[in-house]
């Protein structure tokens, strides 16, 4: 294992994350694509076969249960594409098989940390707006240093804040665009929605009728738009996993405040 990394991508300005994370998601698009999107379907799917064909409905606890299993599914995503990410920016790529095989085994301790830090942002948000995006921005790296460094979800988070300060500006500029890149694009696709079917219906209006808000509460959740604004959004949430990943990445290279961070980490366990 070498003790420097040498990554093929530096920079941590606004564009050079948003460029550098979008060149690393394209190089292995089909794969982050399948990574972060099959388990989420394969879940949905047994759940929903559970519930239409075994007549289960989860209630009380059984919703916390569901809450959880989900979740640790994506965190068992995100373990995989942040492994895979940051082995491939440090020129050291993995096959496929074996970023499952990293990222399962590290998938438990990025579902503490992201749970802790999930749950720490949803209390800021609900409080007060502020203490939620600074939360946000602050926690960003906590998935990628659990994933790579194996700790627990105080440290995860501690360890988060302290590298990324300094850079919090440029991480709520990438999750700010992200977000708005989504929303645009879910509701070109309730837009074209509605024109279809006012079409289909005879009483065609190109003016749409509904507010943003009414869309995603009506539109948003019809099965065939609902559809659509996920496989249209899949980009921008592979690219959300991967930035975190790619800032972790830049930091502890050999250049990096924070060089051989995970590496002293390995060989501390």
């Amino acid at each position: 294992m070498d003790s420097y990394y040498h990554v093929k991508a530096f920079g941590l300005t606004l564009r050079e994350i948003l460029t550098n994370t979008f060149g690393l998601y394209s190089d292995r698009f089909l794969f982050y694509t399948l990574v972060l999107v099959l388990p989420g379907i394969a879940l949905n799917a047994a759940l929903l076969i559970v519930r239409e064909f075994g007549g289960w409905w989860p209630r009380g606890w059984e919703v916390l249960w569901i809450v959880g299993l989900k979740h640790f599914v994506w965190s068992l995503s995100i373990a995989i594409v942040s492994v895979a990410s940051i082995k491939q920016l440090r020129s050291a790529r993995i096959s496929s098989s074996a970023a499952v095989r990293a990222g399962s085994s590290c998938a438990p301790w990025v579902f503490m940390a992201t749970a802790l830090a999930q749950l720490g942002i949803t209390i800021g948000f609900l409080l007060l707006v502020v203490p939620g995006v600074m939360a946000l921005c602050s926690w960003f790296l906590a998935a990628p240093i659990a994933a790579m460094e194996r700790v627990g979800p105080l440290e995860a988070t501690e360890s988060s804040a302290a590298m990324v300060r300094g850079y919090q500006l440029q991480i709520l500029g990438v999750i700010t665009l992200l977000f708005l890149a989504t929303v645009l694009s879910e509701t070109m696709v309730q837009y074209g929605y509605w024109l279809v079917t006012s079409w289909y219906d005879g009483r065609f209006d190109a003016r749409f009728p509904f507010t943003l808000w009414e869309a995603y509460l009506f539109l948003g959740h019809q099965p065939g738009v609902a559809l659509i604004s996920d496989i249209l959004t899949v980009p921008f949430a592979c690219i959300s996993a991967l930035a975190p990943a790619y800032i972790y990445a830049v930091l502890t290279s050999a250049q990096g405040p924070y060089a051989n961070r995970d590496y002293v980490a390995h060989y501390r366990r």
